[in-house]
């Protein structure tokens, strides 16, 4: 991989999510068009891409956009944890990345996507956060308890000797100790140890649907300048209180 490919992509899936809870759209045709709406359009941006599905489903679909990506990998395999809930999902399809993914294993900088978005602006977000030194790049919520898990953007030694031993300590769905709370702990932990965090560097266009609840995401139009704007607010008030 050149220097751009030192960066990847990695995009979550779960086409058939038989046993997981709080699914809004079950039919896995549907959920397959909107993992393919998302690919496509990724596949067009020069970057790795390292799909994972974790609920053993191979796409011939997905496979044949792929193969228009120079640098992809389609991993299947069948979570053990996703009826516990979809955070136990996505930490599953994390370690099995890191552990399985040759592109993974070779990035500095891992870029997490929920992988029925497409993020719109994802370009202009890379070529932001690229020459940074950060360790993780997230989204606090306003009281920074939890962090949005849409995108996470940081570097393979964040998950391994934070985010992940984080998830095995706490992440407990059924108790309401969800992903993003767990989230927003291990970046606390890394700053507690002098580790680098940055919030994301602009606000993700995101569109989409949403999985928990089958509604369309789409930042256009005066959403899209409310979200712009708001965001960059916010850093600003962040900057001041640093």
């Amino acid at each position: 991989m050149n220097s751009q490919h030192k960066i990847v992509l990695l995009l979550t899936s779960s086409i058939n999510p038989t046993n997981t809870p709080d699914v809004a759209i079950q039919d896995n045709k549907e959920r397959e068009s909107q993992y393919l709406y998302a690919l496509k359009y990724y596949a067009g941006l020069g970057y790795p891409v390292v799909f994972v599905d974790s609920s053993n489903t191979f796409s011939q679909a997905i496979q044949h956009v792929g193969k228009s990506i120079q640098n992809f990998e389609y991993h299947t395999f069948t979570s053990l944890n996703s009826h516990l809930g979809k955070g136990h999902g996505e930490k599953e399809i994390l370690d099995y990345a890191i552990q399985h993914s040759i592109l993974i294993s070779n990035a500095n900088l891992i870029i997490k996507i929920t992988g029925r978005y497409r993020i719109n602006n994802l370009t202009e977000i890379i070529e932001k956060v690229q020459h940074s030194n950060a360790d993780v790049h997230v989204n606090f919520g306003l009281n920074t308890t939890r962090s949005d898990s849409r995108m996470i953007i940081f570097r393979p030694d964040f998950y391994s000797s934070y985010f992940k031993p984080t998830l095995e300590k706490y992440l407990d769905e059924p108790s309401k100790l969800y992903f993003e709370s767990v989230l927003a702990r291990s970046v606390h932990l890394l700053m507690a140890e002098g580790g680098i965090y940055e919030p994301w560097p602009e606000y993700p266009l995101y569109s989409g649907i949403n999985g928990a609840n089958g509604k369309e995401v789409e930042f256009r139009g005066l959403k899209k300048i409310k979200y712009k704007y708001f965001y960059k607010l916010k850093l600003w008030f962040m900057k001041q209180i640093v």
